[in-house]
């Protein structure tokens, strides 16, 4: 079927005849590509919009458990504990739903990410997408374990710091109370904090001004970048309420 002579592609054929004109539309039609995926990339990497409430912690070693980060995220979904103990991960559980427990709270993006030490690189990618972070801390061991919290914490804190945003919830909730009632939050604050600035002096010659957060404890949790609170329970027994209430406050 021949086309009519007032359609169209009649029309625009002259323009297409004419190369300097092809080229200049070809050129437009690679630009706006360009455009659009930069554009995705930025949203992708560097958008000030964060959904994701991020569940870290240290992982297990030596046959010795976590700090029980895997369990506060089933206990949050599903509302029950585990029946066994989790296995350490290379990947992340994630899932989004509303807490179990919760009246108040909308649907979110939940991330439970393994402590692992070769997921650096990931672990700053869902920090930099991160709403919330919450940091689970297995205040039973916290004696024995305060240098290596206290590294793990401060990694966070520096990654952290690299961001010119709005500042980031953080909440360290102190699992495992029911094995360990000697630790109230307030002490808990004062020897993490302490150890922090610790480890921060010694890093510091090595690391330059970056490795600097902070020369007291007040101003080591709240900062521009982040806020930090403290809250205990016990993801194994279910009582995780606290972090809930937490969630339920931002």
């Amino acid at each position: 079927m021949l086309l009519e002579e007032n359609s169209l592609f009649w029309k625009v054929l002259p323009f297409l005849e004419n190369k300097f004109t092809v080229a200049i539309v070809s050129s437009c039609v690679c630009l706006f590509l360009l455009i659009c995926i930069w554009v995705l990339y930025v949203k992708r990497h560097y958008s000030p919009v964060r959904s994701k409430i991020l569940i870290v912690g240290r992982s297990g070693e030596d046959e010795q458990p976590g700090s029980g980060k895997s369990t506060l995220y089933h206990v949050l979904r599903t509302g029950k504990a585990p029946k066994f103990q989790s296995v350490t991960s290379m990947v992340p559980n994630e899932g989004t739903f509303i807490p179990r427990g919760s009246k108040t709270l909308k649907e979110a993006n939940f991330v439970d990410f393994p402590g692992n030490e070769r997921l650096k690189t990931e672990l700053e990618d869902q920090v930099l997408h991160a709403k919330v972070i919450i940091y689970v801390l297995d205040v039973s061991r916290l004696e024995t374990e305060i240098r290596k919290e206290a590294i793990s914490v401060y990694n966070i804190f520096k990654l952290l710091k690299k961001r010119n945003r709005k500042a980031i919830p953080i909440l360290i909730f102190c699992n495992k109370i029911d094995l360990c009632e000697s630790f109230p939050l307030d002490k808990v604050r004062q020897i993490l904090g302490e150890e922090i600035l610790k480890y921060q002096r010694e890093v510091a010659p090595s690391g330059g001004d970056e490795s600097v957060l902070a020369t007291n404890i007040d101003s080591l949790l709240a900062c521009s970048q982040y806020v930090v609170s403290f809250e205990s329970g016990s993801a194994a027994q279910g009582v995780v309420e606290p972090v809930i209430h937490f969630l339920d406050r931002i």
